[in-house]
């Protein structure tokens, strides 16, 4: 049987054959939108009079970035354009949180055009010079965001909601939290991931997703446009535009419908790729790995496909996995210097919440990489494939029986499981 799998930030695609006819593909909805500029053109007439009230103002627009597949250097000129015949002073700011930018993945995500003819402001989460502090969430979380942001008269985010593994989706009040953000806003926002109910596709009593909606409404953000997009090909099937709340949830029905997919029941082996961008590197390819997880059986196997050309890029996730594997820690041990804020909190939460594919290895975990270092892949853990095909060759077909189950998910940190 062929299998075919996105690689490579979704320009490739990986064919192998499987020597099972026992498999189940978990595919996602697949919904024809508009072209990107045509929808955004209808977002910003039928929003005339609220555009209207921003005419000679002072406006900054958040923008997501490489680690995300919104197409900014497709949305953002006919914004930009509209703004400008309403007279704005327009600033754009790089939402990045904590993510590491040079100019090639500045380059990347907004083209030569918008950098060469407008301001873009990077954010830097450990600059606390550039951070002003706006308050403090329910939950007990300091928002400090960039003093830029606050200066302006109107503040517009612009993104794309697909399922998240930590705050139910991305979306929304995310480009303030974490994009925006200082980085003691963030770890402290990252360590509720250690709450059960932060999960993908879990919104409503989710205490992230809590936590950021407030980080939106205190730090004052007015309106987010928001895209739902097919993650095949990165299309875009509808933007919303509104309150960041209220226009987020509306955007997060659609895509609920289109990303929810129903399991028959676990498998022996799971193939899956991160889909779309999300296989730029360690960090954003792992969503995946919390999805397969819960589609494989205790004792199984996963194979990952995920180029990664920018590699593991989580210099504080390779230490503390040497260190838990190295001292024989526990989950309690490792929970116990999680909350003693002796490590990264959010390194230590992926560590014990998949504490099974890193340490105990109750789940075989392969790696099917373009570009990630045989060293990186041992320190993980993990053995590594160039090769697609000879890794499920000597992974799945060599020891395949008729009763063994396998489970297909091309689009992995995006799907939720039922």
């Amino acid at each position: 049987m062929k299998v075919v799998l996105p690689y490579n930030l979704g320009k490739e695609k990986i064919e192998v054959e499987i020597a099972s006819k026992n498999v189940q593909t978990l595919s996602v909805k697949y919904i024809s939108g508009n072209r990107a500029s045509r929808e955004v053109l209808r977002i910003l007439r039928s929003n005339r009079r609220i555009f209207e009230k921003m005419r000679g103002k002072r406006i900054v627009i958040l923008v997501d970035d490489h680690t995300r597949p919104t197409p900014i250097k497709e949305v953002l000129p006919p914004v930009l354009d509209f703004l400008e015949k309403l007279k704005c002073d327009v600033k754009i700011i790089y939402a990045c949180g904590t993510h590491n930018v040079n100019k090639e993945k500045l380059k990347f995500k907004l083209g030569d055009d918008l950098l060469r003819e407008n301001e873009v402001i990077v954010h830097d989460a450990y600059d606390h010079g550039i951070n002003e502090f706006v308050g403090i969430t329910s939950l007990g979380t300091p928002i400090w965001v960039n003093r830029e942001y606050l200066k302006a008269d109107y503040r517009i985010g612009i993104g794309s909601i697909f399922p998240s593994e930590i705050a139910g989706f991305t979306g929304g009040c995310k480009i303030v939290l974490p994009g925006i953000s200082s980085v003691e806003t963030i770890n402290r926002n990252h360590s509720l991931f250690l709450s059960p109910n932060a999960s993908i596709g879990n919104i409503d009593n989710n205490p992230v997703r809590k936590d950021i909606d407030e980080a939106g409404i205190l730090s004052k953000l007015h309106f987010v446009l928001d895209f739902v997009m097919n993650s095949s090909d990165n299309s875009i099937v509808r933007g919303f535009f509104g309150h960041p709340i209220a226009a987020h949830r509306e955007g997060v029905k659609l895509c609920r419908n289109m990303y929810t997919v129903n399991l028959s029941a676990r498998a022996d082996v799971v193939l899956v790729s991160p889909g779309s961008v999300e296989d730029i590197d360690f960090t954003q390819a792992i969503k995946c790995l919390f999805v397969a997880r819960r589609a494989v059986k205790r004792g199984g196997k996963i194979l990952m496909f995920a180029a990664m050309p920018n590699g593991l890029e989580w210099e504080e996730l390779e230490e503390l996995i040497l260190k838990v594997r190295e001292r024989g820690m526990s989950k309690d041990d490792l929970l116990k210097i999680i909350l003693g804020d002796r490590v990264e909190s959010f390194a230590g939460i992926i560590i014990y919440k998949l504490y099974d594919l890193f340490i105990n290895k109750n789940v075989e975990t392969i790696l099917i990489s373009k570009y990630l270092s045989r060293k990186k892949a041992d320190l993980l853990g993990y053995k590594l494939y160039r090769d697609p095909q000879k890794a499920i060759d000597e992974e799945v077909n060599q020891s395949i029986s008729e009763s063994q189950r396998i489970v297909i998910i091309p689009h992995g940190a995006s799907t939720i499981i039922h």
